[in-house]
C-alpha cells in the first residue's frame, strides 16, 4: 500500500509538472540546447599558437551563445556542460531529449585533415534526408541562416555538410543513416540537432581573425544567436524578428567514400522576405579581420510523431566520454521531472 501512494504522488507531481511544461509551449516558448564539443581528456584539435585547445574555444562561445539568446523573448537555453569534463555524444543527445528540446545545437571548431577539399572557413552539418527528410531541410534551412550570419563576419562560408555512415548503418526505413552521431541521434529522436563548424584553429587568419581573442569568440556566438534568431523569427525589447531570407543560394557538400565530396547548389527560402530590407540591422563587427512571403509556421514547430532509440553505433565526430548536464544550467523543474520520469520508469 505505501509504494502505491508513492506512485501516485510521483505520478502527481509528473501530471503537474507536464502541464507546466505544455502551458510553456502554448506561449511558443523555445528551448534550446547547447553543446560545447568535446571537453574533459578530449581536447579537439589544437590551435596554431600550440596552446589553444577547441573544447576551451567551443565552451566560450556556447557560454557567450547562451547569453546572446537569452536576450530574446520565450527563450530556455540549457548548457549539456558548463565546465571542463568528459561527456559522450549519447549522453549529449540524451540531454535535449531528457528536456524535450526544440533544437539541440553542437558548437565546434575545426582543423585542417585532409577530408575536404578546403582548410579554412565554417560549415554546417545537418542530416542527408535519407529519413524523415522534411526534419533535414527544416535543419538546412536553419544553417542557411546562421552561414548567412557568420559570413557577415567575413568568414569564408563553405556551405552545409551531409555525410552518410560508411559502415552500413540504417535508419528503421531501410536507407543509410548519418555519419555523424549527434545528427543521427537527432533524426531518430526527431528534433533537430546540428552541429557548427565555427573556422580553422590550425589555419592562420581564421585563428588570428575569429578565435584568437574573447572579443572575437563574442562575435560568433552574436552571429549563431542571430541565425537562430531568424529561423524561428524570435523577438527582444519589442523589437521587430529579422526578415526572412529570400532565394538563397547555398552549397550541399556530400562526402563519398575515400574523401571525395559532390557539391551541389540548391535555392532556400524561395518566397520569403528582401534582405535588402535589412538597413536598420545593427552591424555585426569582425575583431581584428581583414575583410571585410508568408512563412509556414508549422515547419518550425518540433515534429510531435513517434520518436524512436538506437541502439546502433556509427563512427563519431569526437571521442568524447559520458557525464551529466551541469545541474546549474538546467532548470530545476525540468531536472525534477527528468528524475521523476526515471523512477516512474523503473
Amino acid at each position: 500500500m505505501k509504494k502505491f501512494y508513492v506512485y501516485v504522488i510521483l505520478l502527481s507531481l509528473s501530471i503537474i509538472l507536464s502541464f507546466s511544461r505544455t502551458s510553456h509551449a502554448a506561449g511558443k516558448g523555445l528551448t534550446i540546447v547547447l553543446d560545447p564539443g568535446h571537453g574533459g581528456s578530449q581536447s579537439g584539435a589544437e590551435a596554431i599558437d600550440g596552446r589553444t585547445q577547441e573544447k576551451d574555444l567551443n565552451l566560450t562561445i556556447a557560454r557567450y551563445l547562451k547569453e546572446d539568446l537569452l536576450e530574446y523573448d520565450q527563450v530556455q537555453v540549457i548548457l549539456t556542460r558548463d565546465d571542463d569534463r568528459d561527456m559522450g555524444l549519447d549522453v549529449r543527445s540524451q540531454i535535449a531529449e531528457d528536456y524535450e528540446a526544440d533544437l539541440l545545437v553542437s558548437l565546434h571548431n575545426n582543423a585542417y585533415d585532409g577530408s575536404s577539399g578546403y582548410d579554412h572557413g565554417c560549415f554546417v552539418l545537418t542530416g542527408g534526408g535519407t529519413y524523415r527528410e522534411e526534419l533535414s531541410h527544416e535543419e538546412q534551412k536553419l544553417a542557411c541562416c546562421i552561414l548567412h550570419e557568420l559570413s557577415e563576419l567575413g568568414i569564408e562560408e563553405q556551405g552545409i555538410l551531409l555525410r552518410a555512415s560508411e559502415t552500413g548503418t540504417t535508419y528503421p526505413n531501410g536507407k543509410l543513416a548519418d555519419y555523424y552521431r549527434i545528427i543521427k541521434d537527432g533524426i531518430l529522436n526527431n528534433r533537430m540537432q546540428v552541429l557548427i563548424e565555427h573556422a580553422y584553429v590550425d589555419h592562420a587568419r581564421d585563428f588570428g581573425n575569429y578565435l584568437s581573442s574573447d572579443e572575437s569568440l563574442r562575435a560568433l556566438a552574436r552571429a549563431d544567436a542571430r541565425g537562430i534568431a531568424r529561423y524561428y523569427g524570435l523577438t527582444r525589447d519589442g523589437e521587430e524578428a529579422l526578415p526572412d531570407l529570400q532565394n538563397y543560394e547555398e552549397k550541399l557538400v556530400t562526402f563519398k567514400e575515400g574523401f571525395e565530396t559532390e557539391t551541389r547548389t540548391e535555392v532556400f527560402y524561395e518566397t520569403r522576405g528582401d534582405l535588402s530590407k535589412e538597413s536598420e540591422r545593427e552591424p555585426i563587427d569582425a575583431p581584428g579581420t581583414d575583410e571585410g512571403s508568408e512563412t509556414d509556421k508549422d515547419s518550425r514547430e518540433k515534429i510531435n510523431t513517434d520518436k524512436e532509440s538506437s541502439t546502433e553505433k556509427d563512427q563519431k565526430i569526437d571521442s568524447d566520454k559520458g557525464a551529466e548536464a551541469d545541474s546549474e544550467s538546467i532548470p530545476f523543474f525540468q531536472r525534477f521531472l527528468a528524475l521523476l520520469k526515471r523512477i516512474i520508469h523503473l
